[in-house]
């Protein structure tokens, strides 16, 4: 192993998103990128309660590689996905009645943010079917915005 100690990481409990924590782990693991075997056995210290005894009952010589631990993980913890949007989730997203506009649009950004393959135009066009009548929808349908900045 390198001098280095391995980075300290939030441990995993088989609760949350199992893509987000091998993100943060394979980031982590970067300057041991060549050294597989490290990373498989190190990848059971990112993990705790029901994952890590999940990880010990892996039958022996079943992990070949780390691409094996991941697709195993996966497997294990595929219901905690975080599912991915489509753009219809962007378009059910509306202002409610006794939402401010500032609270509405922190919704709608953070459904942006989770809706993939989605263009700009339509973010902007969608808004305008989104928002409660108004103020703010008026000024936008009168001179809709070109661009996200200028939205």
């Amino acid at each position: 192993m390198s001098e280095k100690p391995p980075p300290t990481l939030e441990r995993y409990d088989g609760s949350t998103d199992p893509d987000n924590h091998l993100r943060i782990f394979t980031n982590a693991m970067a300057f041991y990128k060549d050294s597989y075997p490290i990373i498989c056995k190190v990848f059971s210290l990112s993990l705790r309660d029901k994952a890590l005894e999940w990880y010990h009952t892996l039958p022996p010589n079943t992990v070949d590689c780390f691409a094996t631990v991941e697709t195993l993980f996966r497997k294990q913890y595929a219901s905690n996905r975080k599912q991915k949007m489509t753009p219809a989730e962007l378009v059910n997203t509306k202002q409610g009645k006794d939402k401010t506009l500032k609270e509405f649009i922190q919704r709608y950004n953070e459904v942006v943010r989770r809706v993939k393959d989605v263009n700009h135009t339509f973010i902007i066009n969608n808004l305008l079917s989104c928002l409660k009548p108004g103020y703010f929808a008026e000024q936008l349908y009168a001179r809709p915005p070109k661009s996200m900045e200028e939205l």
